[in-house]
């Protein structure tokens, strides 16, 4: 009979291993992946379960990530909320029904969007500059899309890049008129006889 100590496992499993990760100063949930992301801790392995296998969406910021997205959504609805704007409502309406059709998000989308509601909400960018950049971001999410053969994902991000761009281009244009120019009063109409 061996009476020695068992020879200890070479690594932790990765859900012992695993830090939490931490973005725009909040941590994921333990259990995350290393490396991962708030939205990830949400949808955190469960203890004692093996860790997912990488997909083309992990390694991919602007691949929607079937495995998060109603973590990433449900994270955006709670921000709207929280730091309300115009800009706000807007992105809230339309998660919403993109959360209804099943679409799917990516990271890079996630994390452009939260941060974007944060900072018009500051005062640190101005709605049409947050439409702006929500366009680029999905812009690059629809050519990912479009490129690994996600037609369909690719389609509503495409076209959610037409609608920021525009939304943009109608807001700092709207951004641009005097202050107060719906205060002016109007002249008298003439009444004739």
């Amino acid at each position: 009979m061996d009476h020695r100590p068992a020879a200890k496992p070479a690594a932790k499993p990765a859900h012992v291993a695993a830090k939490p990760a931490r973005v725009a100063g909040k941590t994921a949930k333990p259990g995350a992946a290393q490396g991962g992301t708030y939205a990830e801790g949400a949808a955190a392995v469960r203890p004692g379960a093996a860790p997912k296998a990488a997909s083309a969406a992990a390694a991919d910021p602007h691949l929607a990530n079937a495995d998060l997205t109603e973590a990433m959504r449900s994270e955006i609805d709670r921000e709207t909320r929280k730091d309300p704007s115009f800009y706000a409502t807007l992105v809230r309406i339309v998660n919403y029904r993109l959360q209804q059709d099943g679409i799917g998000m990516s990271q890079a989308s996630f994390t452009s969007i939260m941060a974007n509601v944060r900072e018009v909400h500051q005062g640190k960018i101005s709605q049409s500059t947050a439409h702006v950049r929500e366009a680029g971001t999905f812009a690059q999410d629809a050519g990912d899309s479009l490129a690994h053969g996600h037609l369909l994902q690719g389609a509503v991000e495409a076209g959610g890049a037409a609608l920021n761009a525009a939304a943009g281009a109608g807001m700092a244009a709207f951004e641009a008129l005097p202050h107060g120019h719906a205060a002016k009063a109007r002249p008298p109409r003439r009444k004739y006889a």
